[in-house]
């Protein structure tokens, strides 16, 4: 069965209205749908007109990246082309901190809804201060829900995390992704600080169908529990996050609870970069960005040699990152055969 969506207008429960919320996210899923099969070349077109917009708002109320841009050769309303793309320097996270607000927007106003600022986690050594806009949380919000239909989650299941962030506690729905869009079975929360016995504990306590966690927490996890021969019978699948996931790591999964992992390819900064289709390959998600991976001579490399990951965001205005080089190493890959024409990401190897 389809998942259910939730209706804004009592007794009208199939077809169902949804909420403006969730109508909003419903017509990006939907476009989605179809830029996800356009082929190499209309979505890159796709991109770097989106991507001209952005230059002409920066042009007028960025003084760093005016001058920026035009010492790469860029004039406001000009067309961008990925030869030109490329004239642009690269923004390093070092360049980042040092510059802290002179990339904030400030002629941004509402035009993106509320303006929201974060702080990365440091665990490379260098927090970045960031902006995000409703806008970007928007697209953040239904790209989680993508990944959730790519891989053909059951809405009506329980959902657990264990991460940073959070504390104990319970939800009656999936979150923010999932909220105003589609029912959802419960969602339960616990911080990733506590013992990893407790942890174990908890998590056959409340038996969910879906386990959200860190690779390396995932490792610790299955370790204590083949020792001890604790099986999580309902345990439909494992979704990752932050970290690099090791294919070791996935065939432990599958052997100690019969679970699969999926994985997400994420930076605070950024939101959602990439994560895995049925097939197990990485998409990028390329309808919210621009990735390129670049040689030490900031050549692009061809598919299947491993570079240095440089993004650009298409739709966050107050504070554009452009050629943005998040410190990870990757390399592209083949075309996937789920026939999802996004760009392929064969081999993710972090920082």
């Amino acid at each position: 069965m389809p998942p259910s969506v939730w209706s804004r207008i009592p007794g009208c429960d199939w077809p169902a209205i949804p909420s403006d919320v969730g109508a909003q996210s419903l017509a990006l899923l939907y476009q989605f749908q179809h830029s996800e099969r356009l082929s190499s070349e209309a979505l890159e077109v796709a991109q770097l007109l989106q991507l001209q917009r952005l230059f002409t708002d920066v042009m007028t109320g960025m003084p760093f990246w005016k001058e920026r841009l035009e010492m790469a050769g860029y004039q406001a309303g000009m067309p961008v082309d990925a030869a030109g793309l490329r004239q642009l320097p690269l923004l390093t996270r070092a360049a980042v901190q040092q510059l802290g607000p002179q990339l904030f927007n400030q002629r941004i106003g509402n035009r993106h809804g509320g303006i929201h600022q974060g702080q990365t986690s440091g665990s490379t050594g260098m927090p970045v201060k960031y902006l995000q806009t409703d806008l970007t949380m928007l697209f953040w919000r239904v790209l989680t829900l993508r990944e959730h239909l790519w891989q053909g989650r059951d809405f009506t299941g329980k959902l657990a995390a264990i991460r940073s962030n959070v504390e104990r506690g319970q939800s009656p729905n999936w979150g923010a992704a999932t909220d105003q869009v589609f029912q959802t079975g419960p969602a339960v929360s616990l911080n990733i600080r506590e013992d990893i016995a407790a942890q174990l504990d908890w998590l056959v306590a409340e038996a969910p169908q879906y386990l959200l966690t860190h690779p390396s927490n995932l490792r610790s996890l299955l370790r204590l529990a083949a020792a001890n021969g604790v099986v999580l019978p309902g345990l439909k699948q494992v979704r990752t996050f932050g970290e690099m996931l090791h294919a070791e790591t996935v065939a432990r999964c599958r052997e100690v609870w019969g679970a699969g992992v999926a994985d997400i390819y994420s930076s605070e900064e950024i939101g959602v970069i990439a994560f895995q289709c049925p097939e197990g390959r990485y998409h990028v998600q390329a309808e919210n960005l621009l990735l390129e991976i670049l040689d030490e001579a900031d050549k692009p490399l061809p598919p299947g040699q491993i570079g240095r990951v440089v993004i650009t965001t298409l739709h966050n205005l107050a504070m554009p990152l452009l050629r943005y080089e998040l410190g990870d190493y990757a390399a592209f890959g083949a075309a996937c055969p789920c026939g999802r024409s996004l760009p392929v990401l064969d081999r993710i190897v972090g920082r």
